[in-house]
């Protein structure tokens, strides 16, 4: 998550608690490999395996060390460096702490689950599955597809110019930008003989260097919006074909930018052309299909005029109510809806 969101966040009384460490005794793994890293480690003290890798590759490759001769369970117990007698007491030794060590393995284990079973709700894992989901069709690449036509760079320009002036201007021209997309090549290229990704195509970047070059230069800046798009569209529940413009409130023509207007202008003709094709046709509308669409793109518009409704109309408050909704970072310990709507009181996050 971004630094200036968790302070945004942090400022508006949402506390974001660390997650566990993945190993030691209150670590999240409870593997038996990870109880053996942990009693070998931490309660006998013996040194962990990357270290004597790296102490003997030293010292077979460049004739130094790195440090002390690495200190291990099976020198510990060796018999030959050891007497008989001492020899015996550290297995004996080394065993009886190997069973203590287990018991409090598996009592911290049981406690910990059940004090997460209390405290955490029953929605948690599900919720969580359900952001990385998210996450990873973030991550995709793949053909896209939008009702909108290629937005020009005219239009982009206009709408870059009037992005910073409201929340919903933010998300139009991410949503330019996703359109865009749309109409680019930014495959992934495939090369040498193991067929692995060697690169991706130009996309986005090629077409503004060559149609837009002064947007070229903010790249960076204007990609960022391009996230806000997608993330505003899931946190809505809308996906391809439908835009993420198509479900922001409308707005007086006079506050939209003009490439806005006409991506607008021009999904509406569309959609009165297919009516009235299906209409001369003498076909029967698909009223059941229409009717279904119609109520989740309701849905979808209720949600977003909740999410901006919230906005404080920057870029930090946007993005924090988006990551709210749909961020993979943490899972709440409350139940927040996908608007990114939060309690008025203080409440903790827990990271995922």
């Amino acid at each position: 998550m971004d630094r200036q969101v968790k302070k945004h966040l942090y400022r508006r009384g949402v506390r974001l608690a660390r997650g566990r460490p993945a190993g030691g005794l209150l670590g999240t793994d409870g593997s038996a490999d990870a109880f053996l890293k942990w009693f070998h480690e931490d309660v006998m003290g013996f040194d962990s395996l990357e270290y004597r890798q790296q102490f003997w590759r030293e010292a077979y490759r460049h004739g130094h060390t790195i440090g002390h001769m690495p200190r291990t369970a099976a020198e510990f117990v060796d018999p030959r460096r050891h007497p008989y007698n001492e020899w015996l007491a550290r297995l004996f030794f080394l065993m009886a702490a190997m069973g203590a060590s287990a018991v409090v393995w598996w009592l911290v284990r049981a406690v910990d689950a059940h004090v997460r079973s209390l405290r955490r709700p029953t929605y948690y894992e599900v919720e969580r599955e359900r952001r990385l989901a998210l996450a990873q069709e973030r991550r995709r690449i793949r053909k896209r597809q939008t009702t909108n036509p290629c937005p020009t760079a005219d239009g982009l320009r206009a709408a870059f110019a009037h992005a910073r002036t409201s929340a919903a201007s933010m998300i139009r021209f991410g949503s330019m930008l996703e359109d865009l997309e749309c109409y680019v090549d930014n495959s992934v290229v495939w090369g040498g003989t193991a067929g692995r990704i060697v690169g991706r195509r130009g996309g986005i970047r090629q077409w503004l260097r060559e149609n837009a070059p002064d947007l070229s230069e903010r790249y960076k800046t204007i990609m960022k919006y391009k996230a806000l798009a997608k993330r505003f569209r899931q946190a809505v529940g809308v996906s391809d074909p439908v835009p993420a413009a198509a479900v922001l409130p409308t707005d007086p023509p006079g506050e939209m930018a003009g490439g806005a207007v006409a991506a607008r202008e021009h999904c509406t003709e569309q959609s009165r052309g297919r009516r009235q094709k299906d209409c001369s046709q003498g076909g029967r509308p698909a009223i059941r299909g229409d009717a279904a669409r119609e109520i989740a793109r309701e849905r979808a518009r209720a949600a977003a005029r909740e999410l901006l409704g919230r906005c404080e109309g920057t870029v930090a408050s946007l993005a924090a109510l988006l990551a709210l909704a749909v961020s993979e970072d943490f899972v709440p310990d409350e139940n927040i809806d996908r608007t990114g709507k939060v309690p008025a009181k203080r409440h903790v996050r827990d990271s995922a």
